[in-house]
């Protein structure tokens, strides 16, 4: 196989690891998207009441484009009111802090990796600060567990949730069943992925195609649907996925 020709399927968000595709193109490699999930951002009014109740605080930590599109319905990017300092904003992944840009804000500090383990060095051993943390509903609420075990005040924000993409056309499942490599971006992705196809055709797909995926967890949950060639990216940043899809072509010719 010619990297030349070679074709990737990425299964998560619309415009996930965009970069990486960027790298990909660059190479040759054709990259196809399945939207699998999109964010539905949780009623405005909702989000200002939770913020107001929590108060004044120092940082506002966003992870991803939907989270900037929730809090921005919000005015939470705004400076504070009566001349206070303003608040850091900071973003969990350079495709997060790209989303900023584009509303004309910048990130103070944006997460090389994606959020978690970074952004929880980021604060280790920093001075007790109040941190909003705008998230999905799947999220889960690890990395504020990990802020607070650092002495922070954390608000948990849930701040849009994840619904399935809509349905996979006949074109979307013959890219999918043609692709070298099919790279699932969660375990929820995976899922929408059993439901999407025909039962027949992911059999198909379990059997002939290497999925590669995001992590351990991601691992499992591919293992647990059937799948026999799993490979697993060993970082999340656009970079290390391009750098790691385009071995993977070359390397299979």
């Amino acid at each position: 196989m010619s990297p030349r020709t070679g074709r990737v399927v990425f299964v998560g968000g619309p415009t996930t690891l965009r970069g990486a595709e960027r790298s990909l193109a660059r190479r040759g490699i054709r990259v196809d998207r399945v939207v699998a999930l999109e964010g539905a951002p949780v009623d405005p009014v909702r989000l200002r009441a939770s913020l107001a109740r929590f108060g004044a605080y120092d940082v506002l930590l966003v992870t991803s484009k939907e989270a900037v599109r929730a809090m921005a319905a919000t005015g939470a990017f705004r400076r504070v009111s009566g001349g206070g300092r303003s608040r850091e904003v900071v973003a969990g992944g350079p495709s997060t802090a790209r989303a900023l840009a584009s509303r004309g804000i910048r990130a103070h500090w944006t997460a090389a990796d994606g959020a978690g383990a970074a952004v929880a060095r980021r604060f280790a051993r920093a001075r007790p600060l109040r941190i909003v943390y705008a998230r999905s509903d799947r999220a889960g609420p690890g990395l504020a567990q990990a802020l607070r075990r650092e002495g922070h005040t954390v608000l948990d924000l849930v701040a849009y949730r994840l619904v399935p993409g809509p349905r996979l056309s006949r074109p979307a499942q013959d890219k999918l069943l043609r692709a070298d490599r099919v790279l699932t971006t969660s375990p929820s992705a995976l899922t929408y992925l059993a439901r999407a196809l025909r039962p027949e055709s992911f059999v198909r797909l379990r059997r002939r195609r290497t999925i590669v995926v995001l992590g351990p967890k991601s691992a499992r949950s591919a293992r647990g649907h059937g799948f026999r060639q799993v490979r697993i990216v060993p970082d999340v940043t656009d970079r290390a996925v391009g750098e790691f899809l385009g071995a993977e072509l070359t390397d299979a010719r």
